[in-house]
């Protein structure tokens, strides 16, 4: 979210806020997009935090480290080397993140079903169902990168990047 501010009799006021809009383009390489700005899954912790700014809050498990976004539905894992391993956007808000304004370069929304996923992209790379969780994770290969739409109990959750350190 980015914030504007209004310097008024000395007492500091917030104007507006916006939350920022993302863009996945899936062609050739992904890539996020925000703006003007280009974040791609393999880049450096510090680059992303420099372009990005700082997260709301940072939590670690298992040798990796977690930037949330919530306010603009974006979670972050960075990987013990430093390296951004994944990026989540979440299409729908939940009890730690806003739900976050993001769209594909291929028309997929936060409102998409996996039929027009499938539609736009076509047949997937690989897809998982998880009957004990009512979920399914929908992967497409796009360069070296996979691109993850994951549905739980229905509607789409998550759209993740996520780097193959293969």
């Amino acid at each position: 979210m980015r914030k504007h501010f209004l310097l008024t009799l000395g007492c500091l006021l917030v104007v507006s806020q916006t939350l920022a809009q993302f863009t996945i383009t899936t062609r050739g390489k992904l890539v996020l997009k925000e703006g003007t700005k280009t974040y791609v899954v393999g880049m450096e912790q510090g680059d992303f935090e420099k372009k990005f700014g700082p997260p709301d809050r940072r939590s670690s498990h298992n040798r990796k480290t977690y930037l949330h976004y919530a306010t603009d539905g974006l979670e972050v894992c960075i990987n013990e080397n430093g390296i951004v391993e994944y990026f989540t956007l979440f299409a729908q808000a939940n009890s730690e993140y806003k739900r976050a304004n993001v769209r594909t370069d291929r028309g997929i929304t936060a409102n998409s079903s996996a039929r027009q996923i499938e539609k736009a992209f076509g047949v997937p790379t690989d897809r998982q169902d998880f009957e004990y969780t009512s979920s399914t994770h929908i992967m497409y290969k796009i360069g070296e990168d996979v691109l993850q739409f994951s549905f739980s109990k229905g509607p789409l959750k998550t759209i993740s990047l996520v780097h193959r350190s293969e």
